[in-house]
């Protein structure tokens, strides 16, 4: 498995994800592609992200 920065082509699975988490309860912010784009992807202040490749 190889690891790899998230990029924008990234941004609709990363948003499934946290809306799943958000659906069980473990996630309370925002999980809509907007946010993800701002704070994960394109915030270079923000968390680190990974996107495993295999």
């Amino acid at each position: 498995m190889k690891i790899r920065t998230a990029g924008l082509l990234d941004i609709g699975a990363m948003s499934t994800m946290l809306e799943l988490l958000v659906a069980a309860g473990r996630r309370t912010a925002p999980a809509d592609v907007e946010y993800v784009r701002e704070h994960y992807v394109r915030n270079p202040l923000g968390i680190r992200r990974a996107t495993s490749v295999e």
